[in-house]
């Protein structure tokens, strides 16, 4: 019998001690300062869908998670779909674009969208966060993504164009889980490279 205590004695030890550091870790992680948004000026919209590629039921899913991943990653992830030609001298005149090409138009078009709204988790104009573009305009379709603060910082080339590649996945099929990929992906990169990106 005593030997039968002092062998079950150890485990109850080693119980009580996982008990006292999960009451530690609780109470530590109940004390934590909640996560305070600094720019409050910024639209609390992420998601135009002007293009209308979207449900209503998936707009509402995408802002809930983006909402989310804002909070866990402290920085803004905003969403613009439209259709329009944005390359070529007809381009240029009617719409006033600085240039003729795709890539330096959808460019100006991203970063004036963040700027002119003021975008960023903590502070406008330069804060952390990234805005993915589509054109949906037949013959000038794609997507490109424009990113700022620490969300600048996190990816280089590569990474952006691992980020639209996730996009690309799902671009035609399904927009909503290309958004979703877009996310997550670039949650990834902000996380390193260790977390499991994409759907």
């Amino acid at each position: 019998r005593k030997q039968y205590l002092h062998y079950f004695r150890i485990w109850f030890v080693a119980v009580g001690i996982l008990l006292v550091l999960t009451i530690v870790m609780g109470i530590r992680y109940s004390m934590r300062e909640p996560v305070v948004r600094l720019n409050t000026t910024a639209p609390t919209e992420r998601v135009y869908d002007y293009a209308d590629v979207l449900t209503d039921s998936e707009e509402q899913k995408l802002r809930d998670y983006i909402a989310k991943k804002e909070l866990e990653y402290q920085a803004d992830f905003v969403i613009m779909t439209f259709s329009q030609p944005v390359e070529g001298d007809a381009a240029k005149e009617e719409y006033g674009y600085d240039s003729t090409d795709w890539q330096h138009n959808m460019t100006d078009i991203a970063d004036n969208f963040w700027d002119t709204n003021g975008y960023g988790f903590n502070k406008d104009f330069e804060g952390d966060g990234s805005i993915l573009i589509d054109n949906r305009y037949e013959g000038q379709r794609g997507e490109w993504l424009s990113t700022s603060g620490k969300v600048e910082d996190s990816l280089g080339t590569q990474d952006v164009e691992n980020v639209l590649y996730a996009v690309d996945k799902y671009y035609d099929d399904n927009p909503y889980l290309a958004y979703l990929n877009y996310i997550d992906e670039v949650c990834y990169h902000l996380e390193g490279g260790n977390l499991t990106p994409g759907v």
